[in-house]
Order: C-alpha cells, then sequence, then structure tokens
C-alpha cells in the first residue's frame, strides 16, 4: 500500500473524485491515458527526489541511492519509477468502481511506487511483465513481478 502522508491522500482523494466524474464517459483508452499522466506526475508534486527516496525500491536501486546521492537528476539517469500493480491493471479495477472512495482505496492499494534500476526494468520487459502481474498473482503481493524475475526489494 502506497505511504500516505497528508499531501499525498489529498492529492489522491482529488484525483479519486475527477476520475470518478468522468468515468460515465470516458473510454478505456482515456482512462488509461489520465492515469498515466497524472501518475507520472505525482512524483514533482510531491517532492522531486524526497518522494522518490520514500518509495519503495529494489536492493540494487537502494545500493545506487547510496552511491549517487540526493541528486534527483542523476538518479534519474539510472532508475525507474514502476507502478507496483501495471497501469492497466489499476484501470480496470477504477473503471468498474462504484464511488470516489473506491477508487481512492484502489489507489491506495494499487498504486504504490516501486524505484528499480533500468537495468531491473528490462528483466521485466523480458519476462512479459511490464504492463502484466504474474499469472499465479494472489491479488495482493504488490512484489510479484519483481519476485518472478528475480529482482529482490528491499523489506
Amino acid at each position: 500500500m502506497i505511504k500516505l502522508t497528508t499531501k499525498i491522500e489529498m492529492i489522491l482523494r482529488d484525483y479519486s473524485n475527477v476520475w470518478f466524474t468522468r468515468l460515465s464517459y470516458m473510454d478505456e483508452r482515456e482512462l488509461k491515458s489520465m492515469i498515466y499522466n497524472e501518475m507520472r506526475r505525482l512524483p514533482n508534486l510531491i517532492g522531486g527526489a524526497g518522494y522518490v527516496r520514500s518509495c519503495e525500491r529494489s536492493v540494487e536501486a537502494q545500493k545506487t541511492f547510496e552511491e549517487m546521492g540526493s541528486s534527483f537528476a542523476r538518479l534519474r539517469e539510472v532508475t525507474v519509477i514502476e507502478h507496483s500493480v501495471p497501469q492497466k491493471i489499476v484501470s480496470n479495477k477504477i473503471r468498474s468502481a462504484n464511488s470516489a472512495e473506491e477508487i481512492f482505496n484502489l489507489l491506495t492499494r494499487y498504486t504504490m511506487p516501486i524505484v528499480v534500476l533500468k537495468t531491473e526494468d528490462v528483466k521485466l520487459e523480458e519476462a512479459g511483465l511490464k504492463s502484466d502481474m504474474p499469472s499465479d498473482w494472489d491479488g495482493e503481493n504488490h512484489f510479484a513481478r519483481y519476485d518472478a524475475v528475480g529482482i529482490e526489494m528491499v523489506k
């Protein structure tokens, strides 16, 4: 689950209300695009490197953070912020939501940001897990994609 600060909660509640209002007239492509664009904006809205450092991350990304220091620009060169659960799965769940509160709960449950190295991100793509969860996913384990390709996460 995403780590909720007051600022993140406020932003996600705003998103939830807007998205619920728009669900009745948006098609799937528009919904996915909106989720993608808004979730990409979160790091900058919340605080650049401070946000990245608050995310769950792989062991290798953690080592890189320790070596590179606090430069957000340098970290962005070698890391990727992933959705813990791919956007298409989240958008399908949002599409069937019955209230803004339900969307908020889905966002806090399924949009935990994960930072991995770009080289680790390639492993997800090669395994066909860039935009999918493993077929045996239990609906709870946010690290299932990473576990499936051998990316160790900081515990």
